[in-house]
């Protein structure tokens, strides 16, 4: 399964199949949900010093802050389109499995 990138900027990247939805920080469930998500320490700050303008909350319960343009970040994530793509797990990886349908699990 491959996973897609978007670029959030400041080198980081967020990817598209692990967020649940994106809101502005500056509304007030955006608001309201940075001072839980900040009270409870799940938040990733990926603003780079710069003030928060989306928040993206994760599969995984973590809520994301990014200072980038929230239209375009918007439309990579309508598009499905990341930039860049990791394709396997890292033991997928490093057996070389990934992306091969034709290697059959093995039992333990």
């Amino acid at each position: 399964m491959a996973t897609e990138l978007v670029h959030m900027g400041f080198h980081n990247f967020a990817a598209i199949n692990r967020v649940t939805f994106v809101v502005s920080a500056d509304s007030a469930v955006g608001r309201r949900l940075i001072r839980q998500f900040g009270n409870q320490g799940i938040v990733i700050d990926m603003t780079a010093g710069r003030s928060a303008r989306i928040a993206l909350l994760t599969d995984s319960d973590h809520l994301i802050l990014a200072s980038a343009n929230p239209d375009v970040i918007g439309k990579s994530f309508a598009a499905g389109q990341g930039g860049a793509s990791m394709q396997g797990t890292p033991a997928e990886k490093a057996t070389g499995a990934a992306g091969d349908e034709s290697v059959a699990p093995r039992g333990i």
